[in-house]
Order: structure tokens, then C-alpha cells, then sequence
């Protein structure tokens, strides 16, 4: 029985001591590598896109949109809006975030880095205090997705918008 018991109990610490800290896990460089889901505005965007003139008949569209040419227009919005989609995407791949063991962190997105604060809110959600940079002081949080030692996955949320971005730690 003893035996057993002190079994258990090495076993138990063994799986403890295994575990990742979840400081130590998200400490080091992340280097963004795509985003998993579209923004909820390019969603919504896209949609209206969709749906542009699909209603209405000549004098609808003309009184509407002042044009009768609604095809010209939905082609004209789709490249903005591809446009918009694609500079985002490069946003992402040019974004680091190198989380050091004492709760900074160092931002850069291609040309300009910032630093900030970090610190788990719990074990779900992360929390930045920017210390520099035109939004020194302010204060965002992201859900913690996915932390593994390789993937790092951050749902950002912002009013009504919302992006979930993957990082892993080689740029790939």
C-alpha cells in the first residue's frame, strides 16, 4: 500500500513539474504568421458588397448610388476591399511581439515598435499597458486562444471588430 501511495504522489509531481508556466511558454519572439479569422468589418463589408443593388431596378440604383452601373461599382468597392484585406495580412506577417520574463514587451510592426506591459489576467486573457508611443498609458486585452510552445493565438476585440491572429516563433 505504501508503495503505491508513494507512487501516486511521485507520479503527481512528475506531471506538475512537466507543466509550462505560462510566462516561461510566451516568453521569447512571436513573428505573426496569418490570421485565422477575417475581421468582423471586412465580414460585414463584404457582405454589403454582395448584396449592392441587388433590390433595386435603373432609378433605385441611380437615386441610391448615382449610377445606374451598379456592376462598375461593386467591382470598384471589391478592390478597395481586397486592398484593405491585403494590407492587413502584411501588417500581420511584419508584426513581432518579444515578451521578456519581466513583463515587457517589445511590439514592432515592420518600421515603428512600441513597448508596453504585459501580464496574464487569467488563464485566458492577456493584458498590455502601451509605455510608449502615441497610446502610452492605455490598455488592451486579448483572449488567449491557443498558447503552446511553437503557436501563439490572440482574438483581438476592439468595439465591434474582432481578428483572430496566429504567431509562431520562426518566421516563416
Amino acid at each position: 500500500m505504501r508503495i503505491i501511495v508513494t507512487s501516486i504522489l511521485l507520479l503527481s509531481l512528475f506531471v506538475v513539474s512537466c507543466k509550462h508556466d505560462k510566462k516561461q511558454m510566451i516568453s521569447g519572439r512571436w513573428y505573426g504568421a496569418h490570421i485565422k479569422e477575417l475581421d468582423s468589418m471586412f465580414k460585414s463589408s463584404q457582405h454589403d458588397i454582395d448584396t449592392l443593388g441587388g433590390n433595386g431596378n435603373a432609378a433605385t440604383n441611380l437615386e441610391l448610388y448615382q449610377t445606374t452601373n451598379v456592376d462598375s461599382l461593386r467591382h470598384g468597392l471589391q478592390l478597395m476591399h481586397d486592398s484593405a484585406e491585403q494590407l492587413q495580412a502584411m501588417a500581420v506577417h511584419n508584426t513581432t511581439f518579444d515578451f521578456f520574463t519581466d513583463s515587457m514587451v517589445a511590439i514592432s510592426f515592420g518600421f515603428r515598435s512600441d513597448t508596453s506591459k504585459w501580464h496574464f489576467i487569467n488563464d485566458k486573457q492577456l493584458e498590455m499597458t502601451e509605455l510608449t508611443g502615441e497610446g502610452k498609458g492605455s490598455k488592451i486585452q486579448m483572449d488567449v486562444v491557443t498558447l503552446t510552445d511553437d503557436v501563439l493565438t490572440l482574438k483581438f476585440e476592439m468595439e465591434e471588430s474582432f481578428s483572430t491572429v496566429t504567431f509562431g516563433r520562426d518566421k516563416k
